[in-house]
């Protein structure tokens, strides 16, 4: 026995992960989006390869701190007299 895909469009899985559909799309093309596939024109969604993304980007706090960005260490310093 197979198992059954489960694709949504862009909308439902903007609704799913509490985005607009914008945002997702922006997501997407900053390479930073779920997977998705092209069925001719459209862009359709694996619900379970949705889930897998949304887990591979979860952050446990006691074990993991958020990621920062770090600034140029050298743009406001005074140079050492």
């Amino acid at each position: 026995m197979t198992a059954t895909r489960v694709l949504k469009n862009r909308a439902e899985i903007a609704d799913y992960l509490g985005l607009t559909p914008q945002a997702l799309s922006q997501a997407s093309h900053r390479g930073e989006g779920p997977p998705y596939f092209l069925v001719g024109a459209a862009i359709r969604y694996d619900l379970k390869e949705v889930d897998a993304w949304l887990e591979s980007r979860r952050v446990d706090p006691a074990t993991k701190s958020p990621k920062r960005r770090v600034r140029d260490a050298g743009a406001n310093t005074t140079p050492a007299t």
